[in-house]
């Protein structure tokens, strides 16, 4: 759709695309080497008084290995609209935005033989992601002033998250690189009312493959599970692989992602600021024949301790309550002994409920308005989006 140089803009007869004209805060993300997100405008010939902002992501010097994620990353998108019309039948949402669990794709340039030459344009989301929610707890403007109120919204931003990634396992997606930093608010207007609503996406999809998938597509270390670990060792390592057809890997991986993630968030902490060498044990690390470098249950222990799950004194109860949940039933050794982010779903409903109710009563307390009349205005339930707070 779009065969252009991506820094040079683009016109095509259903857009334009333009490049955000300031230099200082145009570059979103960069990985380690070439891959870039750049902030851009979408320009529709059909409301050419409307801007769309948009992410533009794409490989600076084109090479193949970083065009590969790209690649990757555009194919689950087209699989992820062909599997929403088939099921929009059955669960209908108000809008396709509503419908889809990342950053909706609003065009592509798919280049099979030179990938490093693909273009992906995903609407840009207005954030933060889970990662910034958590950095702001530790920041000298944060205020416990609104302790109550704080923990709902926060109990009601994990929910939809989970309820996103449980949206994933049911489209028999893999995504396979769960962590805060791919967890994004997005507040938005109602398109019929300009209501200011709120919803949870998961984005980057550059290492998602379907569900039972055997080749290893990257991840992050911190949050890769054990037999994630174990098939990046057969198959990148050892390019051994008749070894990795033998690893039992599936959905349970990324509900191991899923509850670390969600578990730091609910907390305000990080595996990897408590853990990492020298003074901790380091991310899980599998040698073959060597074994565990800390064994999984082990690993398990420690990020419980770092995460501060079992202290009496917690800066948010309910939250706490919710990621010793949510940890113990998720951040398992086994796969088999995992539950499911479905299975969890009903809890985090229950600790969300719970949070409103206590939110309401504060608010009584110190308003005297009728507790009934709040309960309306602040819903809790499992709905793809919520009003924004």
């Amino acid at each position: 759709m779009f065969p252009f140089p991506p820094l040079q803009g683009a016109q095509h007869a259903r857009a334009e695309i333009r490049l955000w004209p300031r230099d200082v805060d145009r570059v979103l993300s960069q990985n380690s080497s070439k891959r870039k997100v750049h902030r851009a405008v979408w320009l529709s010939p059909v409301e050419p008084k409307i801007a769309f902002p948009v992410a533009l992501k794409f490989v600076e010097d084109g090479n193949v290995r970083d065009g590969r994620s790209i690649k990757r990353e555009i194919e689950c998108h087209l699989y992820i609209y062909q599997r929403l019309g088939q099921l929009m039948a059955g669960k209908p949402y108000a809008r396709l935005e509503d419908a889809w669990p990342c950053a909706e794709m609003f065009g592509y340039y798919l280049d099979k033989k030179n990938p490093g030459m693909s273009v992906l344009v995903t609407r840009k989301l207005s954030g933060p992601d889970f990662f910034d929610v958590i950095r702001t707890e530790h920041t000298s403007t944060f205020t416990a002033r609104t302790a109550v109120l704080y923990e709902q919204h926060k109990l009601q931003w994990c929910l939809l998250a989970m309820e996103r990634i449980a949206q994933y396992g049911r489209l028999g997606i893999r995504h396979n690189d769960i962590k805060p930093d791919n967890i994004v608010l997005d507040f938005y207007a109602a398109p019929d009312s300009n209501e200011r609503l709120l919803d949870v996406k998961l984005i980057d999809l550059g290492t998602a493959s379907m569900q039972h998938a055997k080749d290893f597509t990257g991840g992050t270390s911190w949050y890769e599970s054990p037999e994630q670990k174990v098939l990046e060792y057969h198959t990148k390592k050892q390019r051994n692989l008749e070894a990795a057809k033998q690893v039992d890997i599936g959905l349970p991986s990324d509900a191991w992602g899923a509850g670390l993630s969600i578990t730091e968030v609910l907390m305000g902490r990080r595996v990897v600021d408590v853990m990492k060498p020298p003074l901790g044990p380091g991310p899980l690390d599998f040698r073959g024949t060597e074994g565990w470098v800390v064994e999984p249950k082990d690993w398990v222990q420690c990020a419980r301790h770092a995460l501060g799950l079992d202290r009496e004194q917690q800066r948010f109860p309910l939250c706490a309550e919710a990621a010793r949940l949510v940890f113990s039933m998720l951040v398992r050794p086994k796969p088999a002994m995992r539950a499911t982010v479905e299975d969890v779903l009903p809890h985090m409903r229950l600790f969300a409920e719970e949070s409103a109710l206590q939110a309401l009563r504060k608010y009584h307390d110190t308003t005297g308005c009728d507790a009934t009349q709040m309960r309306l205005a602040c819903p809790v339930g499992n709905s793809n989006h919520h009003h924004g707070s």
